[in-house]
């Protein structure tokens, strides 16, 4: 029986670490695949800024235009992308999965995140 109760022990952090793997591999997942939708378009509005920069006075006019038309393309994309983000971290859009349950409001109150919340808004002076 001993050497049941330390087996248990010793997988008990093996499991609590796949755990905590696993959500941080989903966690990262959905963040890493925004980080790529918004660079591509930051990459294209920071290259062409740069080469109007770099090459001032030795771009004519079409050039101007055709990299000012790709910066403005790609701000309209980057906008269109933080929106759509904003969005869907709103709790109506259900992607944060809350729900409803029952809680007393004096055990809310007397929680320590509610109390130093309060002291946190308190006034000064």
């Amino acid at each position: 029986m001993g050497v049941g109760i330390e087996n248990t022990r010793l997988v008990r952090p093996t499991t609590e670490g796949k755990a905590q793997r696993e959500m941080d591999r989903l966690w990262n997942q959905p963040l890493s695949g925004i980080a790529h939708d918004l660079r591509a378009p930051l990459t294209v509005i920071k290259g062409y800024t740069t080469m109007l920069l770099d090459y001032e006075g030795r771009l004519d006019h079409d050039e101007v235009r055709q990299y000012l038309e790709s910066i403005e393309e790609a701000s309209d994309r980057l906008t269109e992308l933080v929106d759509r983000l904003q969005d869907e971290s709103r709790p109506e859009s259900g992607i944060l999965g809350m729900k409803d349950i029952p809680a007393r409001i004096s055990e809310l109150l007397n929680s320590p995140a509610t109390e130093s919340r309060i002291r946190e808004y308190q006034p000064v002076g």
